[in-house]
């Protein structure tokens, strides 16, 4: 009898074992905007100077968090000073980073992104994770770019937007000093699972089978169970999915799930919150599978109508 490809999909949490999250009652999303509007700060060998904008209670609904930053920058780079634009100004001496009132960090510009000593204007830099690409090199120039890194702005999600903003400038050589006009921060705010719908995918989860991975790691999870598992053969793999037109927003991010063997574990009760049952009581067991972030290198359809049962 020929043997027929069957497939099966999975939909599982990320925790233990991913895969399906997603908003389950739209909620209202409010974006707000702060600004540091001069005077213009001028940083000459000196290292993350910061620069003010602040939120203060009331700018957004109590209890909402980040799903989204976005950042523009208004600069120059002077080879003399800042309010006399001649000289050389050596570029690849910029860092700009941008600092949350809980204290993460990401870099938007690092040292070295631009290059070359050509006398520039001001320039506005906005700077969002949906951009095509980096800023740099060469002589800075006004555009959309997604941050240098290390971080990302999508690394401010679910944290409290009240507070205190920073722009970190740092400027590494004397007498060409960054000249920082100005910016505005604009962030939107939701649920908490507003800010997961922002970072995460759907995935689809085929059934799988491969070498077996005879590894032991150490796992601590959300629960505060820490434990010690054996890995065994893959079970799942998974693809990220566009589910009802929504988009994919990592393409290049995919899932190889083993089967894991731990001893039996008491079960716990957790309500989630989905798209496809609000405030769902789920009987949690012992995990069965570890989810690991997987490079697709190649795909070759088998059509085996040789074998028998």
């Amino acid at each position: 009898m020929k043997k027929k490809i069957q497939r099966k999909i999975y939909l599982t949490m990320l925790g233990m074992v991913l895969v399906l999250l997603q908003i389950g009652t739209a909620s209202a999303q409010l974006v707000n905007i702060t600004s540091y509007t001069g005077p213009t700060v001028e940083i000459d060998n000196q290292f993350d100077v910061p620069i003010p904008a602040t939120f203060v209670v009331g700018d957004f609904p109590a209890g909402e968090t980040i799903i989204d930053v976005d950042i523009s920058i208004d600069w120059t780079k002077s080879g003399l000073d800042c309010p006399t634009r001649i000289g050389n100004p050596f570029h690849g001496e910029t860092r700009l980073r941008l600092e949350s009132p809980d204290g993460t960090v990401i870099e938007l510009v690092n040292f070295d992104t631009y290059t070359g000593n050509v006398v520039i204007g001001d320039v506005i830099t906005t700077f969002d994770d949906s951009a095509a690409v980096p800023p740099g090199p060469g002589a800075p120039v006004s555009g959309t770019f997604r941050p240098t890194g290390p971080g990302m702005l999508a690394n401010f999600n679910g944290e409290n937007p009240v507070g205190t903003w920073n722009v970190l400038g740092s400027d590494d050589v004397l007498f060409d000093p960054l000249c920082v006009n100005s910016y505005e921060l604009t962030v939107t705010v939701g649920s908490v699972l507003d800010a997961v719908e922002a970072v995460l995918d759907h995935f689809e989860c085929y059934e799988a089978n491969g070498r077996n991975a005879r590894e032991t790691v150490d796992l601590e999870d959300q629960f505060g169970v820490d434990r010690e598992v054996e890995v065994h053969k893959p079970k799942l793999f998974c693809n990220p999915v566009d589910k009802n037109g929504e988009g994919i927003l990592n393409s290049l991010a995919h899932l190889t799930c083993y089967k894991i063997e731990i001893e039996e574990e008491e079960e716990r009760r957790v309500e989630v919150n989905n798209q496809f049952d609000e405030q769902q009581i789920l009987r949690v067991k012992e995990p069965k599978l570890i989810c690991v972030p997987s490079e697709k290198t190649s795909v070759t359809l088998i059509d085996d109508n040789s074998d028998s049962d």
